[in-house]
C-alpha cells in the first residue's frame, strides 16, 4: 500500500469531562514493543512506493477530530493543529484558492495557529480555541459570478466577537458549542463568509471530575445528573453528583452513565430500558447504584444501550444489549449482569462507539469485534461478527480510536493509521478500506 493521506468523516475527541486530579489506574499499559520498521504496517508495500513523510509526534496527540464531513484535525500538545481531508483549502493560506487539487496531500499545519487547546471542524469552516481563551476561525467561502456563472473560493479568517474568555469548544453532533467563564453556551453556524452564533437556553452537558466529588452543568436527561430525580431540568451552574467521590473513571451516553471507584467498584445510573446499568433489571434509576458482582474495575467505555468495563485482570465485561455482537457473542440479546467477552484477555484499554468494540492489549496490538459493515473491524469478515479479531497489521498501538465507519490507532512510532469506510484518498471519492493504512503527516 502507498502512504497516500486519508480524510476520516467524523469525530472522535476527547470525553466532555475534565479531571482535576488524576489518581493512578492498577493496569497501565506498558510500552509497546518496537516497531520494526521492514515490517510496520506504514512501510512501503514495494520499491516504488514513496517514502512517508516525517510524522508528527502522535506521543503528544491531544485530540483527533473525525469529522462527520470530509476533513479531519488533530491537535498536539505543543498547541499546533494539523489538518488533511477533502476540505483541505481550509488549511491552504488565507486569500483566493488556486484552481487544481485540493490543499496539501497530506496533512498540513493551520497557517498561524499556535496555543491551541481545541479545534472543531465543521463544512467548510474550522474553529480554534487558542490558551488565551479566544476563538479563531477559517471560512471557506464560494463566490458565485452571476454574469459567467463561475465560483471562486477563497480561505478567510474571522474572530466571533460574541467568542470572548472561552473555555471550552466542544462538538454536538454536527455543530460546535463554545461556552465562556460565566457558563454560557453559544453554537456556531456557518453562513457564507460569517460564522453565526446563538446562545443555546441548555448548554451541553460538561461534567469536572475532582478527588472529592463530581460536578455537572447541562440537562437532566434521565436522571443523569445523579441529583435524586429524573425530572426534567437543567444545572445552569455546576451540580454536584451525589455518592461519587475518589473516581477512576466515567463512561457517559446520552442517557446513562457508569462510574469505576477508587476500590474497583462500579456505581451506574440514568436510563435503563435496555439494562445498561447492569441492575439485573429495565428500572432508571436517579441515583448511583452498585452493580453487582463487578469489581476491580480500572475503565469504562458507554453507548447509549450498553456498558463495557475492563477489570485489573484485563478482562472486559459488557452488560446491556447486544447490538451487532458488541459484547463479543452472536445474537442481539438483552444481558441485564455483566458477562465476560470471550476471546480477549490482557486488554489496557476499550473504546466503543455505536456497535463496535475495539481493544488495546498491553502487548500494542488491537482487536475489534461487532459490526463490520463498514470495514470498522479491520478485515473483510462478514457485516457483523461477534467473536473478537485481531486486527491486521497494527502492533505497537499507543492509542485507539472509533467512530461511526471508522477506527483508527495511534502507534509507538508516531504513526496514525486508520481502517473502515466513508475514507478519502485526495482527489477520489470516499471508499472502504478493510487493513490499516497510513496518514501520511
Amino acid at each position: 500500500m502507498t502512504s497516500r493521506a486519508l480524510t476520516l468523516p467524523l469525530l472522535l475527541a476527547l470525553v466532555g469531562c475534565t479531571r482535576s486530579t488524576a489518581p493512578p489506574r492498577a493496569l497501565p499499559p506498558p510500552p509497546p514493543p518496537p516497531v520494526d520498521a521492514s515490517t510496520a504496517p506504514d512501510a512501503p508495500a514495494d520499491a516504488s512506493a514513496a517514502p512517508a513523510a516525517e510524522a508528527t509526534p502522535l506521543r503528544d496527540l491531544v485530540a483527533l477530530d473525525l469529522t462527520p464531513y470530509s476533513g479531519t484535525c488533530a491537535l498536539h500538545r505543543d498547541g499546533s493543529v494539523w489538518c488533511w481531508g477533502g476540505e483541505a483549502h481550509l488549511w491552504a493560506p488565507v486569500g483566493s484558492v488556486p484552481d487544481g487539487p485540493n490543499g496539501p496531500d497530506g496533512a498540513a499545519p493551520l497557517p498561524g495557529v499556535s496555543g491551541a487547546t481545541a479545534v472543531c471542524l465543521l463544512s467548510e469552516a474550522v474553529c480554534v480555541l487558542r490558551n488565551d481563551r479566544s476563538v479563531l476561525c477559517r471560512v471557506l467561502v464560494s463566490d458565485h459570478n452571476e454574469d459567467t456563472g463561475d465560483t471562486a473560493q477563497r480561505v478567510t479568517e474571522v474572530t466571533p466577537t460574541a467568542l470572548r474568555d472561552i473555555t471550552a469548544l466542544v462538538r454536538t453532533d454536527t455543530m460546535c458549542v463554545a461556552t465562556n467563564s460565566a457558563g454560557e453556551s453559544v453554537q456556531l453556524q456557518q453562513a457564507g463568509a460569517e460564522l453565526i452564533t446563538t446562545r443555546l437556553q441548555v448548554p451541553p452537558r460538561r461534567c469536572t471530575l475532582g478527588a472529592e466529588d463530581t460536578r455537572c452543568v447541562g440537562p437532566n436527561t434521565a436522571g443523569i445528573l445523579a441529583n435524586e430525580t429524573t425530572a426534567a431540568f437543567t444545572a445552569q451552574t455546576p451540580a454536584r453528583l451525589f455518592g461519587l467521590r475518589g473516581l477512576r473513571d466515567v463512561a457517559w451516553s446520552g442517557h446513562h452513565a457508569c462510574a469505576a471507584l477508587g476500590d474497583g467498584a462500579v456505581r451506574c445510573w440514568g436510563r435503563n430500558l435496555d439494562a445498561q446499568l447492569g441492575l439485573a433489571d429495565l428500572r432508571s434509576r436517579a441515583l448511583p447504584t452498585a452493580v453487582p458482582g463487578l469489581d476491580g474495575v480500572v475503565s469504562l467505555a458507554a453507548i447509549d444501550r450498553a456498558t463495557c468495563a475492563v477489570r485489573t485482570d484485563g478482562t472486559v465485561w459488557c452488560w446491556g444489549y447486544n447490538d451487532h455482537g458488541v459484547f463479543g457473542v452472536g445474537g442481539r440479546a438483552t444481558q441485564t449482569a455483566p458477562r465476560q467477552v470471550p476471546g480477549v484477555g490482557d486488554v489496557a484499554s476499550l473504546i466503543l462507539h455505536e456497535s463496535v468494540a475495539c481493544a488495546l492489549r498491553r502487548d500494542g496490538s488491537v482487536w475489534c469485534w461487532g459490526d463490520n459493515t463498514l470495514g470498522q473491524r479491520g478485515d473483510d469478515s462478514p457485516a457483523w461478527r461477534g467473536a473478537p479479531g485481531q486486527v491486521r497489521g497494527v502492533m505497537g498501538a499507543r492509542r485507539v480510536f472509533a467512530g461511526p465507519g471508522v477506527s483508527c490507532a495511534a502507534l509507538g512510532d508516531g504513526s496514525l493509521v486508520c481502517w473502515g469506510a466513508r475514507l478519502w484518498l485526495p482527489g477520489d471519492l470516499p471508499q472502504r478500506l478493510d487493513t490499516p493504512t497510513p496518514i501520511v503527516w
